[in-house]
């Protein structure tokens, strides 16, 4: 255990991490759900942003991850 004194900070990454986790599945599924090479115009945009946003949640995902390893037993 390398947190001696940060219980609360192990916590609260743990936490973020898990949430993190899920923005990044339920923005994949969105993605799915609405593809940016869609006939309709809107959903196309849809997910052309999905598509960006997803990128991005991923690598916040991976960021938090490798800050939750720091503190793994």
């Amino acid at each position: 255990m390398n947190y001696s004194g940060n219980e609360e900070l192990r916590q609260d990454i743990a936490c973020l991490n898990n949430a993190a986790e899920a923005l990044y599945k339920q923005c994949l599924a969105l993605e799915k759900k609405y593809r940016w090479n869609s006939d309709d115009l809107l959903k196309a945009l849809a997910g052309q942003l999905l598509r960006q946003a997803t990128s991005q949640c991923h690598e916040i995902h991976r960021q938090i991850w490798e800050m939750d390893l720091i503190f793994s037993d």
